[in-house]
């Protein structure tokens, strides 16, 4: 029992020993320390070396040597570190130069850690909001870049010394990744001269690499795309007579109408150029359109009455020979149709069906006229004018990504 005792009492005197140690050395330190605002060096024509580091969380870190806040630690208990309130020692003016929020939130009143030979360590919580140029011409393969520009307002070269506190200056290690974004940084110190003054400022000049991961858009945006805009060319496939080629042709614009609206709301809405994918869609609505189009026009070529004559110059033009009954006068052609309609009429009292008019032993009793066949020539052309268009546009869409992927 008196051992605990005894033992309890001299871990209390050590405590006290060390808490008035530290005191001292506080009281030591900052009794001639002077005011905050100057620079901690005992020959003032030294610039004080700052060692700078950002964390991509929410933390920048500085360290530098102070001069005035060296001491032997045989002389204060053994104490080779201490917490010093923030506002009583100097610290560096450093500020985001692109900074654009203006409720701008930094936590400069965080304590500095001080070590015995005089280096100062300081973490500053800070959330910072800066402006980008963004290139989204090729979305969503794209990758952007970002500049963070750290500066002093106040001291030059001569006065403030920027430096890395490592070999990269940065660390991304604490970046949680979020699936849409990787994140890769890159550092530099530079000098740069302003009108106002002779000497340079020192810059610390971060690149935040974002690079975009594009599987989500390749797999429910780029791979759709691509599908539907070859749906265009089989508008062309279906045979006017089928009955359905207006409505395919008016199903396949819906589709690439709404496709658009919908993929609109994951593409981004700014940026310095249109993004090839926005190009894209606005070709396959484009097609869509020309498709409908050219439907009814087909249509109604094949469904002229025989009875009016094809153009000469079109006759020529579309390479489609003429029938015998256009070279004939007006008067032959109504007998000739009164002629048939007889037949018809007689062929129906027989017994037959008016599929046996038409198909006869496996084969058309019916040839066409030139109306219909310059209608299957029209739609056989613009299918291989469209299908090369389509395979152009493409080719060239991927090999843009290609080149910057």
């Amino acid at each position: 029992m008196n051992v605990s005792v005894h033992r309890d009492v001299s871990e209390n005197n050590n405590r006290a020993v060390t808490r008035g140690s530290h005191n001292q050395l506080l009281r030591d330190l900052l009794s001639d320390y002077g005011p905050p605002s100057n620079r901690p060096v005992a020959n003032t024509s030294l610039a004080v070396e700052v060692y700078f580091r950002t964390l991509i969380v929410q933390v920048i870190e500085f360290k530098w040597k102070d001069e005035f806040l060296k001491w032997d630690p045989a002389n204060y208990g053994d104490i080779d570190h201490i917490v010093v309130d923030s506002s009583l020692i100097w610290k560096p003016d450093l500020n985001l130069l692109e900074n654009v929020s203006p409720g701008f939130v930094q936590r400069d009143d965080q304590p500095v850690d001080v070590f015995s030979d005089g280096t100062v360590v300081w973490y500053v919580p800070t959330i910072t909001t800066t402006s980008c140029r963004v290139n989204v011409r090729y979305f969503p393969f794209d990758s952007q870049s970002c500049t963070l520009t750290f500066s002093s307002w106040l001291y030059d070269s001569r006065g403030l010394n920027l430096l890395f506190l490592n070999d990269s200056g940065a660390s991304e290690d604490q970046f949680f990744e979020n699936g849409v974004w990787s994140i890769s940084v890159t550092a530099k110190a530079q000098d740069r001269y302003y009108p106002c003054c002779s000497h340079p400022y020192r810059l610390i000049v971060y690149t935040v690499h974002l690079h975009r991961h594009y599987q989500h858009y390749l797999f429910n945006m780029v791979i759709p795309a691509g599908l539907l805009s070859f749906l265009n060319v089989a508008v062309f496939l279906v045979p006017p007579e089928s009955g359905e080629k207006i409505s395919f042709a008016v199903a396949n614009l819906l589709s690439a109408i709404l496709f658009q609206q919908l993929v609109s709301e994951y593409m981004p809405p700014l940026g310095s150029s249109i993004p090839l994918l926005g190009i894209y869609f606005m070709f396959s609505v484009m097609a869509s359109y020309f498709s409908l189009i050219v439907a009814m026009v087909v249509l109604r070529v094949y469904h002229t009455e025989e009875s009016y004559p094809m153009p000469r110059i079109l006759r020529m033009f579309t390479g489609i020979a003429s029938s015998p009954k256009n070279n004939s006068d007006p008067v032959t052609i109504k007998q000739d149709v009164v002629t048939n309609a007889a037949v018809a009429d007689a062929s129906c009292s027989c017994n037959r069906t008016e599929t046996d008019l038409v198909v006869e032993n496996g084969r058309s009793s019916v040839e066409p006229n030139e109306w219909q066949r310059l209608a299957h020539r029209i739609d056989r052309c613009l299918c291989v004018v469209v299908c090369i268009c389509t395979v152009a546009v493409d080719v060239y869409v991927v090999v843009m990504y290609l080149v910057q992927v």
